[in-house]
């Protein structure tokens, strides 16, 4: 439970300190990943800061809501996609320093699923199948 409600903290930190990001600097974010959609940063931002409250809720239950640690899974590891996705489309984010800091953040937060799936395992009595 442990490694899950640190995963849970660090996931929601993160979202947190990026979604404010988005909403106070959007116009700065933008031309740093050349986003031409000035509407998107801020409506990203305003998501994430939801997500990261939600996350922060999460990770105080004595017990883990096993389908809400999923979700957080699946919506980490949708992020991840989508992020790689609109790096080789060429939409979004579109300059150098975007495209790597992007990726590196699509690291971060494929290590936040890996981290909250083996959370999920223990806490949700997921048997292992590798066994």
């Amino acid at each position: 439970m442990a490694l899950l409600t640190l995963a849970l903290r660090l996931n929601a930190l993160s979202c947190l300190i990026f979604g404010i990001l988005f909403v106070l600097a959007s116009e700065a974010v933008n031309q740093f990943i050349g986003n031409p959609y000035a509407w998107l940063t801020p409506l990203v931002g305003a998501v994430l800061i939801a997500n990261g409250c939600h996350l922060l809720l999460s990770s105080r239950r004595a017990k883990p809501w096993c389908p809400e640690i999923l979700y957080f899974i699946i919506g980490d590891l949708a992020w991840v996609l989508g992020s790689v996705v609109i790096v080789i489309l060429g939409i979004v984010v579109t300059t150098s320093a975007g495209i790597f800091w992007s990726m590196l953040i699509a690291v971060m937060v494929a290590g936040f699923a890996m981290m909250q799936f083996i959370g999920y395992r223990k806490s949700c009595a997921l048997p292992d199948l590798l066994e």
